[in-house]
């Protein structure tokens, strides 16, 4: 798997996650401050742990370009 399938399929499991989370929270037996509240509090939580993968996904990248420099400065001596 390249580098451009792991975040893409990254992505589609943080969007999913978010999206089913934010259908369960509409359709919870909550009362509409209550559910706005859970959704609000999801979205932050969401989006924490998108920065947190995203950061995950940087360092790998930076790791797959060191290592493609060093083995291409490897076959060239």
């Amino acid at each position: 798997m390249d580098n451009n399938q792991a975040i893409g399929i990254t992505v589609g499991l943080l969007t999913g996650a978010i999206v089913g989370g934010a259908i369960a929270l509409l359709y919870a037996p909550e009362s509409g401050k209550k559910t706005r509240r859970m959704i609000k509090r999801e979205v932050i939580a969401a989006r924490d742990r998108a920065g947190d993968y995203a950061e995950d996904i940087k360092e790998f990248a930076g790791d797959v370009n060191r290592k493609g420099h060093a083995a291409m400065n490897a076959l060239k001596n």
